[in-house]
């Protein structure tokens, strides 16, 4: 998992994602998106989130 602080983009456009399923329900199938989402799902216990972003990763691959 990469290092992440506050400054960085990384870390701003991965959050992006999961603050967008927290607040819209809604998920984007962009394949980064959902390594993204999946490694904040796993450091914030995130379960139902982790569980769609494993699909969606699974389903691309």
């Amino acid at each position: 998992m990469p290092l992440v602080c506050k400054q960085s983009e990384y870390f701003e456009k991965a959050f992006e994602e999961v603050f967008e399923y927290l607040y819209a329900g809604e998920y984007l199938d962009d394949l980064s998106h959902c390594f993204e989402a999946l490694c904040i799902c796993l450091m914030f216990l995130l379960e139902d989130l982790k569980a769609l972003a494993i699909v969606k990763l699974q389903q691309k691959l």
